[in-house]
């Protein structure tokens, strides 16, 4: 099932500002400025504003019984269910394919044993959570905090 993001409005509309008036800066300036001082300042701007769109639109999240598939506009991630270790709530205001605060950290551990973390804003997290727990047996959600963690094996 593909999950879309969350948005935070007041979010999407800072962003949007920040391009707008990049975009149109940019190009008033290609209109209007003499010189290539002027060219080369109209294209960045807008150069910034579209390299930004192509990087953050769409958001989408995608279960498979494999892999947690992202798509954050031309950029994608794939990760193995396997790898995750755990994940909880949070609203962590790192850089992340989220268009809201409130998202979800997702741990996980590499085959070779680096860790990391992903964190995303599905539009429904406690959804995603038990979609994620139905994917992979492995995991196991405590719907009364909403933690999703990997059972140890059976024996340790």
């Amino acid at each position: 099932m593909v999950h879309r993001s969350k948005v935070d409005w007041w979010l999407f509309s800072l962003v949007f500002a920040g391009l707008l008036v990049s975009g149109l800066g940019g190009a008033f300036v290609l209109v209007t400025g003499p010189g290539a001082g002027a060219r080369w300042t109209g294209g960045f701007g807008l150069l910034v504003c579209a390299a930004v769109l192509l990087l953050t639109w769409p958001v989408r999240y995608e279960i498979t019984p494999e892999e947690l598939r992202v798509r954050a506009g031309l950029v994608r991630w794939r990760l193995p269910l396997a790898w995750i270790r755990a994940a909880r709530l949070s609203s962590n205001p790192l850089s992340a394919p989220a268009w809201s605060l409130r998202r979800l950290r997702l741990d996980y551990r590499r085959p070779d044993g680096r860790e990391g973390f992903q964190l995303l804003s599905p539009r429904d997290r406690e959804a995603f959570l038990r979609e994620l727990a139905a994917a992979d047996p492995g995991l196991e959600l405590d719907e009364d905090r909403w933690v999703l963690t990997r059972r140890p094996p059976a024996g340790a």
